[in-house]
């Protein structure tokens, strides 16, 4: 899931909301990530934030957007706080061998973008949604061209070995994790800039492990991490060109 729809007004939105994240974080670090006081504190940030976005979308008619969502699993692995990613499987015709959280587009059968990602994570891991503690709702994102809203769901799945998962390879190559301390290492963290002529985009890169994790993936990453863990050396995008789209284009992308 790389190519991503920019609204102006919605990047700014994100942005205050990133900063008020980071201002009203309170003390968290990597001892505390998945604590019960910090899972309090996310979860209030998260209802405070979908309350902002019903008001503002009030005139708004999404009716027509389809809808899917991804699970954000935090974990424990070898007791380091740690975040699970897949690896799509090459079979795929769209996005293959790209790193990405499961999820999926929503069904008939789903009540919520909670089920959604709930059900996708079983399907493509085999997770039982008894062991899935979820902790809320994060800002839906504008994927492709705009006819599909994408919301990504935080939830902690506790201590997890990766060699257990039931993995669906029609879906996915492999999983990995990644502890959530190097994520937010300086060493980690890059910028992609896209161009084309009268458009462009910058996007957060996280590279450090055996693969490298870009595009929509990495955005909502940012954010989770911002989120989770604002007193942490979390880096900023250092730029972000307005753009009406961000489908990504035939030109190569640049680091900044």
């Amino acid at each position: 899931m790389a190519s991503l729809i920019n609204h102006s007004s919605k990047k700014l939105f994100e942005l205050k909301l990133l900063a008020s994240i980071r201002k009203a974080g309170g003390s968290v670090d990597q001892i505390n990530i998945l604590s019960e006081q910090n899972k309090k504190r996310c979860k209030a940030q998260l209802n405070a934030l979908e309350k902002s976005v019903k008001h503002s979308q009030r005139s708004t008619n999404n009716s027509l957007t389809k809808q899917a969502a991804v699970l954000i699993p935090l974990c424990f692995v070898d007791c380091q706080p740690s975040i699970v990613f897949t690896l799509r499987s090459n079979k795929l015709k769209k996005h293959a061998a790209q790193v990405s959280f499961p999820g999926g587009m929503a069904s008939d059968g789903d009540n919520s973008c909670i089920e959604t990602a709930l059900r996708e994570s079983e399907e493509e891991l085999g997770l039982n949604m008894s062991d899935v503690d979820v902790w809320g709702r994060m800002l839906p994102i504008p994927y492709s061209k705009g006819d599909v809203e994408i919301t990504p769901i935080l939830a902690n799945i506790g201590k997890i070995d990766v060699n257990n998962f039931d993995i669906n390879y029609d879906e996915v190559e492999c999983v990995f994790t990644r502890d959530i301390l190097s994520l937010c290492s300086a060493k980690s963290f890059a910028q992609t800039t896209f161009t084309s002529p009268g458009n462009g985009y910058t996007t957060p890169v996280f590279l450090g492990g055996e693969h490298k994790i870009w595009g929509l993936t990495a955005i909502m990453l940012h954010q989770t991490l911002n989120l989770i863990a604002p007193e942490l050396p979390i880096k900023s995008i250092s730029k972000i060109t307005k753009s009406s789209s961000l489908e990504p284009t035939t030109d190569s992308p640049s680091k900044t």
